[in-house]
C-alpha cells in the first residue's frame, strides 16, 4: 500500500511490476515510463483475486513501448488514465485478456494527447472486460492512436462519449 506514487521506469528500461497470485497493489497514483529513454517496462496484474487499485492519476507513456497487461482473472482500477501523452511516445499499450479480466476507470481515457505521439492504445480481448467514464482516442493532432476489442466475451463498455480522433488523424477503433 502506498498513499503517494509509485513510479515504473523513471529513466529506466525493462523493469517488471508482477501483481500475481491475489496481490493487491495500492496507490493514490502511478507512472510507467517516465522519461523519453524509459521503455519496455511491463506492470501485469495476473490471475484471480490479483489487483492494482490506482486511486488518483495512473500515466504511462512519457516514452515507447511500456506495458500494462490485465490477465487471467486480474483486476486493474483507477480514476484518470493517460496513454501516450509526449511527443517521443509510442507502441505504449494497455492490455486486458482473458476470462475475467477487468480494466476499469471511473474517470476519463485519453490516448495520445500530444501532437507527436503515435500508435498506442487499449487493447481488449477474448473474456475481458473494459470499462471507462469517458475516452479520448487520439487529440491533439495525435496519430495512430486505437481502441481494439476482439474475441469472444471481450467487451469494452463506456458511460458517456468516446471520441475517435479528436484532432488526430488515423486513429481507429
Amino acid at each position: 500500500s502506498n498513499s503517494g506514487l509509485i513510479t515504473l521506469g523513471y529513466y529506466g528500461q525493462d523493469n517488471l511490476l508482477w501483481v500475481k497470485q491475489g496481490g493487491r497493489v495500492l496507490t493514490r497514483n502511478a507512472r510507467m515510463g517516465v522519461r523519453d529513454l524509459a521503455s519496455d517496462n511491463t506492470a501485469r496484474i495476473e490471475g484471480a483475486g490479483s489487483q492494482w487499485i490506482c486511486g488518483g492519476d495512473w500515466e504511462m507513456g512519457y516514452s515507447y513501448r511500456n506495458l500494462l497487461s490485465v490477465e487471467n482473472g486480474g483486476l486493474f482500477a483507477c480514476t484518470n488514465v493517460y496513454l501516450s501523452f509526449s511527443g517521443v511516445s509510442s507502441g505504449n499499450v494497455i492490455r486486458a485478456a482473458g476470462a475475467g479480466s477487468i480494466w476499469t476507470n471511473s474517470g476519463p481515457l485519453q490516448v495520445g494527447t500530444d501532437e507527436e505521439a503515435m500508435n498506442s492504445g487499449l487493447e481488449v480481448f477474448t473474456g475481458a472486460v473494459a470499462y471507462s467514464q469517458s475516452a479520448v482516442i487520439g487529440s491533439d493532432a495525435a496519430t495512430g492512436h486505437y481502441l481494439r476489442v476482439c474475441g469472444a466475451g471481450a467487451k469494452f463498455q463506456n458511460e458517456t462519449f468516446v471520441w475517435i480522433g479528436l484532432t488526430g488523424s488515423l486513429n481507429r477503433l
